[in-house]
């Protein structure tokens, strides 16, 4: 300092390693004289693929002396900036910025390294922050490679995700990232999703961003020059509006957010501690506005949720497994008793409610703040019919069991309730809703010829064994619905079934070939699913609904089977 002149500089060339970098920072920032620049440079070894070990990325640090600051003058501000080899320069607002940009290069740079230990169908991430002062990630990075026979297309791209379909199966799991990687017919397949809290402007400015960057995540040998070949589902990178944000002191941060997907506009509930999950989903529709005496200048109509249609798969499994129900009809035409156990925005409900008004529902939901997501956003509206409890589901059912005296017994008991928890393997139901005690207590205010039904969300195969050798005691007849393309698998359990519900047929034997078992669903199911199905499309012509959605419920229960 004291021999520099001003406008001379100091220059280090270093790995910065984080003790190293702190101090000579610290130092040059404690002066308030200096402008610091960092330069990440490109060295031979970096270039050349096959060298050998961990190639950190190399730094010149240029410190800038500037002219003191008058006495009694403004002090000089700071000034922080990353210059990269591709001539972009960054400024920062504070030095620890500054620090971490550079701990994220390095950290870039293991990756890369990484890359050349990845084994075919492993998947890999990397996530990338924006130049803005936003707390979360801008893009998040899947890298998949593929076996090269397979590969038609060329050696490497990139797939954009839009905006609202980063949780459909295909871009959430990695089924299904290995089911589009194979699709697209590319050697290494690099999937990107576009993170809440940003704004895009187009398909170009964002492959003007990320260019760079995922040519750092080339497959070995690939040209600098090459042209990415970027791909997506149509033209659109999506439409996403942010309604609400709040917390829950139960579930954690949460978002409210609209999305549109084929031109229909959904609304959906988000725990941030799970952002690719859909909680509650519910299609919006336009509905005209009450006149009001005075006029006004404001729109004729609003939204709210069209409970004629229902966003989530395993709901729909749920009201086609009602006619599992033995003297389902003479049930109903009684005004038979559902309880479910997760409220979430109240779609489900709504939708029984509305296809069959004979039936009492009793939801429970631990958490007030859901009970008023589902009344203020989803248009979730309690009745005589329709009652809805803030209390924790398994007290609610252990008081019920309990009280010999005024028990309530329902012919239809639903667990829909999300865990939180994503590090056992198993997101729906927690593990406490299906020990041997509480399904015992399920069973004992369950009518005769009622039915548990169980959403079951399991990614651990020992876990699911597990759940249903729990229900084996308690249930005498276990069957399941496995949804297509998700992790969702309905489970029905029940005590009395005086008919066979799947019936077994066996085709002749042909010659040279053993003989085929086949099943189909027996009469007094497929004649219930028939009166369901019936009720549900009476429903639609009387609310005169334009749906793009209809529901077969034979459909969804082919593939019922006995566990």
């Amino acid at each position: 300092h004291r021999i520099t002149r001003v406008y001379g500089r100091y220059i280090c060339i270093s790995l910065c390693q984080e003790r190293s970098l702190k101090a000579i920072v610290q130092w040059f920032d404690s002066s308030k004289q200096w402008m610091i620049r960092i330069h990440k440079v490109q060295t031979a070894d970096m270039k050349t693929e096959s060298s050998q070990g961990l190639q950190l990325p190399v730094f010149v640090l240029i410190m800038t002396k500037m002219m003191p600051p008058k006495q009694d003058g403004p002090a000089i501000k700071p000034v922080y900036e990353i210059a990269t080899q591709d001539s972009v320069c960054q400024r920062f607002e504070t030095s620890d910025k500054l620090i971490s940009a550079i701990k994220d290069m390095q950290m870039f740079a293991f990756a890369q390294k990484h890359l050349s230990k990845l084994h075919i169908g492993e998947e890999f991430q990397i996530e990338l922050w924006g130049k803005d002062n936003n707390s979360n990630p801008r893009y998040c990075l899947t890298l998949i490679d593929s076996p090269r026979a397979n590969c038609k297309s060329g050696k490497f791209a990139v797939f954009i995700v839009p905006e609202g379909r980063e949780a459909e199966w295909l871009f959430s799991t990695n089924a299904g990232h290995s089911q589009l990687a194979a699709d697209a017919g590319f050697e290494r397949l690099i999937i990107v999703h576009l993170q809440r809290g940003h704004q895009y402007k187009d398909m170009q400015s964002i492959q003007d961003e990320l260019s760079s960057k995922v040519m750092e995540l080339k497959p070995h040998g690939l040209s600098q020059k090459h042209q990415i070949p970027y791909l997506s589902v149509g033209d659109s990178i999506g439409n996403r509006t942010i309604n609400y944000e709040g917390q829950s002191d139960l579930s954690g941060q949460y978002t409210i957010e609209d999305v549109i997907i084929n031109d229909q506009k959904f609304r959906r509930l988000i725990f941030l501690n799970n952002k690719n999950v859909i909680q509650s989903e519910g299609l919006l529709k336009k509905v005209k506005r009450k006149k009001k005496k005075k006029k006004s200048n404001h729109d004729s109509t609003r939204e709210e949720i069209n409970h004629l249609y229902i966003a989530c798969d395993h709901h729909a499994v749920i009201v086609g497994g009602i006619s599992l129900m033995e003297q389902f009809i003479s049930n109903y035409d009684a005004g038979f008793k559902v309880l479910l156990i997760g409220l979430g925005g109240g779609s489900l409900p709504m939708f029984i409610h509305k296809l069959l008004p004979k039936i009492s529902i009793d939801c429970v939901d631990i958490d007030e703040a859901i009970v008023e997501i589902a009344s203020t956003w989803f248009n979730f509206k309690a009745d005589d019919k329709l009652h809805v409890y803030v209390d924790d589901g398994l007290k609610f059912i252990n008081r019920n069991a309990s009280n010999s005296e005024d028990k309530n017994i329902y012919d239809l008991i639903i667990f829909d309730v999300n865990s939180g928890d994503n590090t056992t393997g198993m997101s729906c139901p927690p593990k406490q809703f299906i020990t041997g005690d509480v399904l015992s207590q399920v069973s004992a205010i369950m009518s005769k010829n009622g039915i548990f039904m169980l959403n079951l969300v399991c990614r651990d195969d020992n876990l699911r064994i597990e759940v249903i050798n729990n229900l084996k005691p308690v249930f005498k007849h276990l069957y399941s619905v496995k949804i297509e393309q998700q992790i969702n698998e309905m489970v029905f359990a029940m005590n009395a079934v005086e008919n066979p519900i799947i019936i077994e047929k066996t085709k002749d034997k042909k010659k040279g070939k053993s003989s085929k078992v086949e099943t189909a669903l027996a009469d007094w199911i497929l004649n219930n699913i028939n009166t369901i199905q019936d009720k549900y499309n009476k429903f639609l012509q009387n609310f005169n609904g334009s749906m793009e959605q209809n529901l077969d419920f034979k459909k969804l229960l082919a593939n019922l089977e006995r566990l």
